[in-house]
């Protein structure tokens, strides 16, 4: 069976969460690109391993003063340093990504079969009992329908708003 106990965090633990991220995400901005989907498919991506061919390269022209107009050497190693950062920072935003996406997948399943469970007792009790029934109307309704989500209105009459 699966691990069901789940704690939510603390505000303060949730605030420095954000504003680690915040931080991180001001910091990465100072350097940052953004393309657009097709400017993105446009962008050349070198070979796997081409990186430590692309250093001895650039020393050689380095050593040659060989310098072509467009591609500084000393601008080429700067982007060259960067890849090297971002692929390390990469690796631990994908892996912070996977837990965090695992932890909502786990505590959403949950939830949702929690949901399921009372949903299947609370209707059972609401035959025998007029002011349940007439509670669980608008939750009947919404789980009558298949894989629709829940529009506005269906979530404020669920919070309780009419």
């Amino acid at each position: 069976m699966a691990d069901n106990n789940f704690r939510p965090l603390t505000d303060e633990e949730l605030n420095t969460i954000k504003e680690n991220a915040k931080g991180i995400s001001d910091v990465v901005s100072l350097i940052s690109r953004t393309f657009k989907s097709s400017d993105r498919r446009e962008q050349l991506r070198p070979r796997k391993g081409a990186d430590s061919f692309q250093r001895a390269l650039f020393i050689q022209a380095k050593l040659h003063h060989i310098n072509l107009e467009g591609y500084d050497i000393e601008e080429v190693q700067k982007a060259q340093e960067l890849v090297r950062q971002l692929q390390d920072l990469s690796s631990h935003l994908k892996i912070l990504n996977k837990t965090v996406s695992d932890t909502l997948l786990a505590a959403n399943g949950f939830v949702w079969d929690s949901t399921l469970n009372y949903y299947r007792v609370l209707n059972a009790v609401a035959i025998g009992n007029s002011n349940l029934a007439i509670a669980m109307k608008p939750i009947q309704e919404f789980m009558s329908r298949s894989n629709k989500k829940a529009d506005k209105d269906d979530a404020d009459v669920l919070d309780g708003e009419e």
